[in-house]
């Protein structure tokens, strides 16, 4: 699995001891920023443990680092859809529910709820995913002998993963630096969405919250490597982010920032 290798090492305990953390900071920021401790919250939480609980449901049906070892294979992000439907709160908690689907040429669907405790859905991740040869690079159509995939349910519910490209001017450059990247020396898929939001004009995210985001990864930046982000504003709190690296597009995403006047 497609996993940073610091988080490989962790216990499911150490695990959930970092979530709470990284709900905790980014409580402090928002409060030190507004002043308030009622509206603390973090959205791109929510897209990070849905990763996480895509990796545990694979490990628990069989589906672990030495299985993908031993037959050479990986499942690799293609794109990624999360919709926020409220402020998510400091200390709040959140049901999250994963269910993959069976593949539909060669792609593998997984759609993972967030509700709250009175069952009211939160949050929306919508991800798919392509099992490569880790050796070849090439897209597997079957899984091969060894690996036991049972994925054969049937989810009707998806997110909408269009993106509207906008005109950008020059980004910034970027290097896939050790703490970016994971186990398969490239940018780890989990990070791009904190980076595409870095990418955005600061004031416009001081002042609003990230309700829908899309991100569609075209081709990995290896380790060591540089590539560069530029975005471009739209209407309606419509962001356009362009990852591109020697002239080629590497990554695209669609942000839509609404604020609380909205």
């Amino acid at each position: 699995m497609d996993s940073n290798w610091v988080q490989r090492n962790l216990t499911p305990s150490e695990k959930a001891r970092s979530i709470c953390q990284k709900y905790a900071l980014a409580g402090r920021k928002r409060r030190a920023a507004n002043g308030s401790a009622h509206e603390s919250t973090y959205e791109i939480i929510a897209r990070e443990y849905g990763l996480e609980l895509a990796i545990d449901h694979c490990n628990a049906v069989g589906l672990t680092d030495d299985v993908y070892l031993r037959t050479g294979t990986a499942f690799l992000m293609a794109k990624v859809a999360l919709e926020i439907y409220r402020p998510i709160r400091l200390g709040e908690q959140l049901r999250a529910t994963t269910m993959p689907s069976q593949p539909k040429r060669a792609v593998y669907n997984r759609l993972t709820t967030f509700e709250d405790e009175q069952g009211q859905l939160a949050a929306l991740y919508d991800s798919r995913w392509v099992l490569v040869d880790v050796n070849s690079r090439r897209i597997l159509r079957q899984p091969p002998e060894g690996l036991p995939i049972a994925f054969d349910q049937t989810v009707d519910k998806e997110l909408d993963f269009g993106v509207e490209r906008l005109p950008v001017s020059q980004g910034r450059p970027i290097l896939a630096g050790y703490s970016l990247c994971d186990c398969n020396r490239h940018i780890n898929n989990t990070r791009y969405a904190d980076l595409v939001c870095d990418a955005i004009d600061p004031a416009a995210m001081a002042e609003s919250r990230v309700k829908r985001i899309v991100l569609v990864y075209h081709n990995e930046v290896p380790f060591g490597q540089e590539f560069t982000l530029a975005a471009a504003q739209g209407e309606g709190g419509y962001w356009y982010v362009q990852g591109t690296q020697e002239a080629k597009r590497c990554l695209e995403a669609a942000v839509w920032l609404e604020t609380d006047r909205d």
